[in-house]
């Protein structure tokens, strides 16, 4: 999993490229990638709720068993740890939803703003300046 999260090389188009289409693809990719991400930690933190659960479970019956305490703490301890790993993952879902949520907010706002100038832009038969060539 973690593989597909993070960034490769070349993967968000043309980084020096600041054309009207080039934001477009980044701006959709990007809010794509955070929609897969999302994804893959509803599994992992999936995973980490049963595996809690598994680890309360066996500290429990290491503890009946009557097995050293520092086993049943240490198994405990292990199963409280995967339940706050949990929550947090919960929160970065969250985090990711909401970025997700502004990246495609941004896209459609530089749609709505650059999108007719583009259009004619592209339409010239003469050359135009790259954009930002007035803000210099």
């Amino acid at each position: 999993m973690s593989h597909s999260l993070r960034m490769r090389p070349g993967a968000l188009a043309g980084s020096e490229d600041h054309s009207y289409q080039t934001v477009q693809n980044n701006l959709r990719l990007f809010s794509q990638t955070l929609d897969n991400a999302q994804a893959e930690l509803e599994i992992l933190m999936a995973g980490m709720r049963v595996n809690a659960d598994r680890a309360h479970t066996l500290g429990s019956r290491i503890e009946a068993a009557e097995l050293d305490m520092r086993f049943v703490y240490m198994t405990h301890h292990v199963g409280h740890a995967l339940t706050g790993a949990a929550r947090q993952t919960q929160l970065l879902i969250q985090s990711a939803s909401e970025v997700s949520a502004l990246a495609e907010s941004a896209r459609r706002t530089h749609r709505e703003l650059y999108d007719r100038l583009d259009e004619i832009r592209r339409s010239r038969k003469e050359r135009t300046p790259k954009p930002g060539f007035l803000v210099r």
